[in-house]
């Protein structure tokens, strides 16, 4: 079983770092994303991996209405 996870953490982290590549490397090339704005995820979907909400409720309830300014 933990040779199962190892190796499928490793075909993440090769997929991540192909992406990554040919994304960088269309923009180096081309100066735009417009060759693969497919394969990039909409601003909605990132949020969503994020957990962007999660962390919007949980500044709200430890600010209570103050700014980092104001501590």
């Amino acid at each position: 079983m933990e040779f199962s996870l190892v190796r499928y953490a490793n075909a993440a982290l090769g997929a991540w770092l192909k992406a990554m590549n040919d994304v960088l490397g269309a923009l180096k090339r081309e100066g735009s994303l417009n060759s693969v704005r497919d394969r990039l995820a909409s601003f909605e979907d990132r949020q969503r991996v994020l957990q962007k909400e999660k962390y919007d409720r949980f500044e709200t309830l430890n600010t209570n209405g103050s700014t980092a300014a104001d501590k």
